[in-house]
């Protein structure tokens, strides 16, 4: 079966302590390799936290894509963008999920709807998150 899908990229924290430094010597010399250029395919945050061609919804930065793939298809499209497919651990987060694809199906009205995959698999019939839970 393939249908669309929905990413959901994950907010890292900033850490709530600053982190120790070591001393370090002060260098003698010009380094004899260039700097490396940031990765160009790095997403880049918006004013929400997420990447910008991301949604924010509630505390959720997601992403769906009409594209009609396998799930693990979808799953690895998901991780060429930083991000997984959707994890809901909240009935929050499902409230926050349905509203962002009630807004998504209005927009895009050739979308059918309920026919997107997240990531929750059943495999000999155990369910799994993508993220392990």
């Amino acid at each position: 079966t393939t249908q669309g899908y929905v990413c959901q990229w994950t907010v890292i924290a900033a850490p709530t302590k600053a982190p120790t430094m070591a001393p370090t010597k002060v260098p003698t010399k010009a380094p004899t390799t260039p700097p490396t250029k940031a990765a160009t395919n790095a997403p880049t945050a918006s004013s929400s936290g997420c990447p910008s061609d991301f949604s924010a919804e509630g505390d959720l930065c997601l992403k769906a894509v009409a594209e009609k793939l396998k799930w693990s298809e979808a799953q690895t499209a998901c991780e060429d963008l930083g991000a997984n497919l959707a994890v809901i651990t909240t009935e929050n987060e499902q409230e926050h999920l349905a509203a962002y694809l009630l807004d998504f199906y209005e927009a895009n009205d050739d979308v059918i709807k309920n026919e997107f995959w997240i990531g929750l698999s059943i495999d000999n019939s155990t369910a799994k998150w993508v993220d392990g839970t």
